[in-house]
This record gives C-alpha cells, structure tokens and sequence, in this order.
C-alpha cells in the first residue's frame, strides 16, 4: 500500500480520477489472484500415491517495453503486475521519447530498491541485450507495439515477446509476467504410501 500509494501520488497530476481509481482496483485485483491461485501451489487431482502440483514462478528478467502510444495507466499495469509477482523489472524507454516521464517513474519507484530499473535504449540495444540473454520476455502493450525487428530477432531465442493489449483485469494480465510449472512426484514405493498412507485422495484420476 505505500508503495503504491508513493506511486500515485507522486504522479497524481498526470492521472485522472478516473485512472488512479482504474490502478488502484488492478492492485486490490492483483493481490486477491496472487494469495488465490498464483502464489500458492494446486493440486486438482489428488490422485492416491501421486502429487500433480500445479504452479506459478515469475519471469525472472522481465523487460517492459515503452512507446510513445502507450498511456499511463497502461504503462503503469504491466509495472504493477510485474511487481505483483515479484519479477525483476528492466523498463526499457526508446531514446529520446518520454524523457520526463522516464524521470518521474523513476523517482516514485525508489522504494522498490533494486526489483525495478529503468533504461534509455534503441531497438537496436534491446536486440542486443536478448542475443546476450539478458532478458527473459519483453511486454509490449499492444501488438501493433513490438517492430518488425524485434519480432525477427526472437525466432531462434525462445524469448517470448508478450503483445497482447493490457487488462485491467489482473487474472489476464498476471498470466503476461509469470510462467505456469507441472510437477508430478511419485510418492509411492511399489504400492506402499509409507506416512501418507492415510491421506485423503483419489483412487484414479478426477481432475
């Protein structure tokens, strides 16, 4: 909360009432899915003598990629969502654009420390650091965002470049920043559960 109340404030002239009420209802929305189902471990089936856990890790080096059509309040989702789940947040600015705003996200973001850090760089640069794989996925805000040179850099990488258009629904828009994990485990040793014997499971698949 203080840190995004911090975070609002110090923007406060640039967002209508209508954008800060949009923000602060992504966050409360962000948190609910993040204790619901991203930041805890599933498992569905329950299946006797085998857990199938179900969950969710952050993009380790996320890049967020900002244009000059972006508006704030969807600059400012994408860098709570990351935040959310606990990323390591590169935004990546184009030179020359957005100078001053560059300034102020980076002056209202200084109680995150070191989780966020915010970069002056050319396509050029930003295809260099994914060849050096300094980054693990780059968010655009929208497909029409992401150039044709980007997009021809990442085809033998297996970078993922997110481009879908950013939510205010935070279910959609914390899937842009994480990466889902199956892991099954046999517990079982030819049939005996040793001390989980007595769980309550499934005796075949009901998932």
């Amino acid at each position: 909360d203080a840190e995004l109340d911090a975070l609002l404030g110090s923007l406060a002239d640039l967002l209508t009432p209508a954008d800060r009420q949009r923000l602060i209802a992504f966050a409360a929305d962000a948190r609910h899915w993040w204790q619901q189902e991203f930041g805890c471990e599933h498992d569905s089936c329950r299946l006797l003598g085998q857990d199938n856990i179900r969950r969710y890790l952050p993009v380790v080096a996320l890049r967020i990629r900002m244009h000059i059509l972006d508006t704030l309040p969807d600059m400012l989702i994408r860098i709570l969502a990351a935040r959310t789940a606990g990323c390591r947040i590169v935004v990546g600015f184009p030179q020359g654009v957005l100078t001053t705003l560059h300034a102020r996200l980076e002056r209202s973001t200084s109680l995150w420390g070191g989780s966020i850090e915010f970069v002056e760089e050319s396509d050029d640069e930003l295809i260099a650091v994914m060849a050096a794989g300094g980054t693990d996925r780059v968010r655009y805000a929208a497909p029409d965002r992401a150039p044709a040179a980007i997009l021809a850099a990442v085809r033998d990488s297996g970078i993922h470049i997110a481009r879908n258009p950013v939510l205010a629904h935070a279910r959609i828009e914390l899937l842009r920043v994480l990466r889902e994990q199956s892991i099954s485990f046999d517990y079982h040793r030819y049939g005996n559960l040793g001390l989980r014997g007595g769980e309550n499971r499934q005796i075949g698949p009901q998932c």
